[in-house]
């Protein structure tokens, strides 16, 4: 549970976090610019997000070095822990879209990206960086 708690593992978390919120949102607005409806934007922008996630948490944050196979595997694990967050950022974009309009669908995005930190932390630290 101590590990958890860890402050500095996660500001490092949340730190990487950023550059994957930068990605995220990046793509996210080019996507929506040529006209891709705003959940697969969104599911794309997660998708490449994600991954540069993964390998920054394996190599900055929790010090892990994984190859070949391991790498994929831990990476799909990561990925499958982080759909809650996904799921979190989806159901935040259309409520933020439904309530206010299409105009804050950006900031819809980066909302459902924050409020799915936590849960993407925790998850990951308990099952996928052990």
């Amino acid at each position: 549970m101590q590990k958890i708690l860890n402050p500095k593992t996660f500001f490092k978390f949340a730190f990487v976090g950023s550059i994957g919120l930068c990605v995220n949102l990046t793509l996210f607005y080019f996507l929506t610019k040529i006209s891709i409806n705003i959940n697969i934007s969104s599911i794309i922008s997660f998708l490449f997000a994600t991954f540069s996630n993964f390998l920054f948490n394996s190599k900055f944050t929790f010090k892990r070095h994984y190859y070949g196979h391991i790498l994929i595997a831990k990476y799909f694990k990561y990925l499958s822990v982080n759909i809650l967050g996904l799921l979190i950022n989806l159901i935040t974009l259309n409520a933020v879209i439904s309530y206010y309009g299409a105009d804050l669908q950006l900031f819809g995005q980066a909302l459902g990206v924050i409020l799915g930190m936590m849960f993407n932390y925790t998850l990951a630290l308990k099952k996928v960086f052990i």
